[in-house]
């Protein structure tokens, strides 16, 4: 039964996480793309740094730059 679980969950949450913006309002879709962003942005980073050693300035310049010209683009 264990195995079977473990089997279906990844699908399970991938289907959860498809209707999420179906029932929720616009604040927390919002908070969930933050935080997928700053998973994907923290994952690739950790593959950087903790596997290879490598020190990557450009990996955050792309990161910072993209918030730069959101901040620019807002309506005041």
């Amino acid at each position: 039964m264990n195995s079977r679980l473990t089997q279906y969950l990844p699908y399970l949450v991938l289907g959860l996480l498809a209707l999420f913006p179906l029932v929720e309002n616009t604040f927390y879709m919002q908070l969930l793309t933050k935080v997928l962003i700053m998973s994907i942005f923290a994952m690739s980073l950790d593959l950087l740094v903790g596997y290879t050693g490598l020190v990557s300035f450009g990996h955050a310049a792309y990161f910072g730059l993209a918030g730069y010209a959101l901040a620019l683009m807002t309506p005041k």
